[in-house]
């Protein structure tokens, strides 16, 4: 039980990254140093 909600909270943690970046512009985003096409990647890593 307890692996199941280890990857619930991860994929739960990985939608809501993905969310925040995906609501930054382009600009913030260069700032921070990715691109759009980072987002996905960048949340997998930030768990």
């Amino acid at each position: 039980m307890n692996i199941i909600l280890k990857t619930i909270r991860r994929w739960r943690n990985e939608t809501v990254t993905r969310g925040q970046l995906a609501r930054l512009d382009d600009r913030m985003l260069r700032d921070i140093g990715i691109s759009r096409s980072d987002i996905k990647h960048v949340a997998r890593q930030a768990r």
